[in-house]
């Protein structure tokens, strides 16, 4: 037998599994910030998943249909980009959490020539979002007015009910495209330590569109990143 199929099960089993971490700990950041000065192998502290159509089935999440008509799904699927008839689409999910922040503080340091520590990129980490809360970019496409961003309705099942964000913001991509129409990034804030969530492995998120008629379940991996 090769010892190569061997090896392959010996990484698998001993290595730690990936899993967002909530709270990262030095140990965690120094690895962060290893990866970013290319000191080591990178670290991911984000997962980003497509939300577009292909062949009418979602090429990278898995969507389902909370309440509303089942056209409401249906039509996405067969008709992904008819925003006149059946309204704008959100095409991609980004989730990120502490660990991007320490990411962002050591690129940030690098690109100015200077070296930052673990523990420096750790603080400011902290500083910008605090333990347990998660981030969540939402790229929406085919809005009739760019006001309509604010119609766009995120949460978190949790076993209590639906986790609302305490926060949200625009990213500075918004522009108008040859249709008229808008597109651009949402970004919402959430306190998932409020969520009494079995395990951080999976989220399931609800989305409104401005079509408030239809609300649409979204499956979210938390073992992809940091």
């Amino acid at each position: 037998m090769s010892a190569k199929p061997i090896c392959a099960a010996l990484l698998v089993l001993f290595s730690p599994a990936l899993a967002w971490s909530p709270a990262p700990d030095l140990n965690l950041a120094q690895r962060i910030v290893d990866g970013v000065y290319s000191r080591s192998e990178a670290l991911p502290t984000f997962a980003s998943q497509s939300l577009e159509v292909s062949d009418g089935a979602f090429s990278g999440s898995e969507v389902r249909l909370l309440s509303g008509d089942p056209g409401c799904l249906s039509n996405w699927l067969q008709n992904p980009t008819n925003y006149a008839r059946f309204g704008s689409r959100p095409v991609s999910l980004t989730l990120a959490g502490q660990a991007y922040q320490i990411a962002l503080a050591a690129q940030i340091a690098r690109n100015a020539f200077k070296n930052i520590s673990a523990k420096e990129a750790l603080a400011t980490s902290q500083a910008r979002l605090p333990g347990g809360h998660l981030q969540v970019y939402v790229q929406m496409r085919g809005l009739a007015q760019i006001t309509q961003r604010e119609a766009y309705n995120l949460g978190v099942q949790a076993q209590s009910g639906i986790l609302r964000p305490y926060k949200s913001a625009y990213l500075e991509d918004w522009e108008q495209a040859e249709d008229r129409r808008f597109g651009g990034t949402m970004l919402y804030y959430f306190d998932l330590s409020k969520a009494n969530l079995d395990s951080y492995k999976k989220l399931n998120l609800v989305l409104q569109t401005e079509v408030t008629a239809c609300t649409y379940t979204i499956g979210a991996d938390l073992t992809k990143f940091y």
